[in-house]
């Protein structure tokens, strides 16, 4: 770390900051996936519950009119 500073002139707690960010925006990207994958989920459920539903109240339907 300090070969670092001392090569491009930065002080050490503008280095230390940056990697405190760079870490925290790695874990807020591993949360974000995390929920949109989650959200995938429930959304691919709830989208098949209402597909079953409407196949059932086709069926229904289409049969007994016939």
């Amino acid at each position: 770390m300090n070969d670092f500073s001392e090569c491009y002139g930065l002080p050490e707690k503008l280095i230390s900051n940056q990697e405190k960010a760079n870490e925290l925006s790695a874990g807020c990207s591993v949360s974000f996936l995390l929920l949109l994958g989650i959200f995938s989920e429930i959304t691919r459920h709830l989208l098949n519950d209402r597909l079953s539903a409407l196949k059932k109240n086709f069926s229904k339907e289409y049969f007994f009119e016939a």
